[in-house]
């Protein structure tokens, strides 16, 4: 029923009334008209007010039905971009693994083919064993590039949430326990809090943890112990990883987070460990930095920011 039925209805039961009223003497005719009049037209403005208001609802309603939807094709097609680019990503890599591989595998092959003849002498054959160790450190670089290269991009948009570190940080103690202990090296987390909510993708912290954890194992240079401080400094989560291994110069340890560094104390590898960690800490919002002596252990401290309720609680503290 619309506005124009409802008030036609209204007027006609107003005009009813009146004409009684006026029948009984209660007052004039044309008042009680007059009066049936102005009730009708309140209520058709009440009910016009009340159709516009149902039909703002509604137009709101579809609206945001159709933001929704919106926002879900977005997703829908950010997630296959994102799917596209990873495919994309790996097939390059294939591509280029397969290209910067294919020369030194076939040269290995050939040398490697004439290393099992038996009329060559011992000086060929040294020769021979030391171009296959030339190309095979060449192929280790190559992987060790692209790996790098992999490891970048995965770190540089880290998918942040607010967890708990304190949590996250004991769980990774008791995954590292059994393999530290293996290498004569203890590890424990102290922490200041029973919680502390950060954000921080898990999956990369937990990198950075195990990639520290490795560092100590390598470089400590003696059985000893690992331990992991966690407290609150003003807005920001810190967590020092401290071992009591050999330890470094101080000029040396100034270097430890640049690409392919590798100090005194070297032990294999190619130098991207404390890098990566440097390049995830600072991808999250932290910083990073190391302290160090000879004789006198590593530690390493890194800083994430508090999640917002904590860093609303922070400041008014």
């Amino acid at each position: 029923m619309t506005c124009q039925q409802i008030a036609g209805w209204i007027f006609l039961a107003s005009a009813l009334i009146a004409g009684v009223l006026g029948l009984w003497g209660v007052c004039p005719a044309p008042v009680a008209l007059g009066i049936a009049a102005g009730m009708a037209l309140c209520l058709w403005l009440l009910a016009d007010l009340r159709r516009r208001q149902i039909q703002h609802q509604q137009e709101t309603l579809q609206r945001q039905q159709e933001e929704l939807h919106s926002s879900r094709e977005e997703a829908a097609a950010r997630e296959q971009a994102l799917k596209e680019a990873q495919l994309e990503q790996e097939t390059r890599l294939r591509s280029t693994i397969s290209h910067q591989l294919r020369m030194p595998l076939s040269i290995i092959q050939g040398y490697a083919e004439l290393l099992v003849r038996e009329d060559i002498g011992a000086e060929q054959r040294q020769e021979y064993v030391t171009k296959i160790l030339q190309r095979t450190k060449s192929m280790n670089d190559v992987l060790g590039q692209q790996m790098l290269a992999c490891q970048e991009r995965s770190f540089s948009s880290p998918a942040c949430t607010r967890l708990d570190l304190v949590e996250l940080v004991e769980q990774i103690v008791k995954d590292l326990s059994g393999t530290m202990a293996n290498r004569g090296i203890g590890i424990q987390c102290l922490s200041t809090q029973e919680q502390l909510w950060v954000e921080a993708d898990p999956n990369v912290l937990g990198r950075i943890f195990y990639n520290l954890a490795e560092n100590a194992g390598k470089y400590m240079g003696r059985e000893g112990l690992v331990t992991i401080r966690i407290s609150q400094l003003d807005q920001q989560a810190q967590v020092v990883f401290q071992d009591d291994g050999m330890g470094l110069a101080e000029e040396e340890t100034a270097h430890i987070f640049d690409l392919n560094y590798q100090g005194s104390n070297r032990k294999g590898g190619q130098g991207h460990g404390l890098y990566l960690v440097r390049r995830a800490v600072m991808a999250q919002g932290g910083t990073i930095w190391a302290f160090s002596r000879p004789g006198q252990g590593m530690s390493i401290t890194f800083t994430l920011p508090l999640a917002a309720v904590e860093m609303e609680t922070a400041a008014l503290s």
